[in-house]
């Protein structure tokens, strides 16, 4: 089930800062990539009836490009390019 709104949300954001600043952007990249690649192939196999009960409640969770392009815009303003 998706956390409750409200809920302390970006406390891994925060908890992996400080890891993600000490390593180079290549690895940042691999990482992230990997982990996309990871939640896509789960969300495969996550059986319809429960795909179309997050969906009603929280879509952006089953539909990851939402998300992603959230953090794409972020790093691109941080960048100077947004």
């Amino acid at each position: 089930m998706p956390p409750a709104q409200g809920a302390p949300i970006h406390a891994i954001n925060d908890a992996m800062l400080a890891w993600w600043l000490s390593i180079s952007f290549d690895q940042v990249r691999r990482e992230s990539v990997a982990a996309a690649d990871a939640v896509d192939r789960r969300l495969e196999t996550v059986a319809d009836p429960v795909v179309d009960q997050i969906l009603a409640l929280r879509p952006r969770t089953i539909i990851r490009a939402v998300h992603r392009q959230e953090h794409l815009d972020e790093i691109a303003q941080a960048l100077g390019r947004g």
